[in-house]
């Protein structure tokens, strides 16, 4: 079956759903409206891209969509390590368990050096993003790393024929060939990404915390 997308508006951010070719897998997508997103694989694992720039806002959305009895982030995953990115990051590991983390090879300022600490503190292993890297998350979806530099990593999250660019608040990522192709279902912002170059991302959705999609795609893609 083709993949669909749908677009739906919620209290606190944004989900969409794309359909994978499996007629049951739902790979699930929660922007936060002060940053972040939750993204949920049809087996029921969690990744978080991001934290936006409040710890107490993002508490708050976690603690209504991770399950109750498995408070526990798959992977993490700092596509920027811009304090506004990383800022809700503050403390998280001690409120829930995070398996894995993906960071940019990057050095920072406190907020970044903060946030290292805590993981290493938690025993989470702390794994640099390198352009060309994938990982299997499993339900036949994959995560894999367009460009990577010190500070941001573009990455792609493929889903069936659903494929999801993840933008990182440098908007001199805009400027790819990425955002050229015709082939991407959504690109999701960052909550310090501008909307002057949305021009560059075709007919696809357009989702950033906080504001609703430029576009809905129809039923199939």
């Amino acid at each position: 079956a083709a993949a669909s997308v749908i677009a739906l508006a919620v209290v606190t951010g944004l989900t969409w759903r794309a359909a994978s070719n499996r007629p049951d897998g739902l790979l699930r997508i929660t922007t936060f409206e002060n940053g972040g997103s939750l993204i949920e694989t049809p087996s029921g694992r969690f990744l978080l891209l991001n934290g936006g720039n409040s710890p107490t806002d993002l508490a708050h959305e976690l603690g209504r969509r991770l399950p109750l009895f498995r408070r526990e982030i798959d992977w993490l995953l700092v596509s920027d390590v811009n304090d506004a990115q990383i800022r809700g990051l503050a403390g998280l590991s001690g409120r829930v368990h995070i398996r894995k983390a993906l960071l940019p090879d990057a050095t920072g300022g406190p907020g970044l050096e903060r946030l290292i600490a805590d993981l290493a503190e938690a025993g989470v292993p702390i794994f640099s993003a390198a352009a060309g890297q994938a990982l299997d998350l499993g339900d036949d979806i994959r995560l894999e790393v367009l460009l990577a530099s010190e500070r941001a990593s573009l990455l792609r999250l493929v889903h069936g024929n659903s494929i999801v660019v993840l933008v990182p608040g440098d908007d001199a990522a805009l400027q790819t060939p990425w955002f050229h192709s015709g082939a991407v279902t959504a690109w999701i912002l960052s909550n310090d990404s501008t909307l002057n170059s949305l021009e560059f991302v075709g007919s696809a959705i357009v989702i950033l915390p906080g504001h609703s999609p430029t576009e809905t795609i129809g039923e199939t893609i």
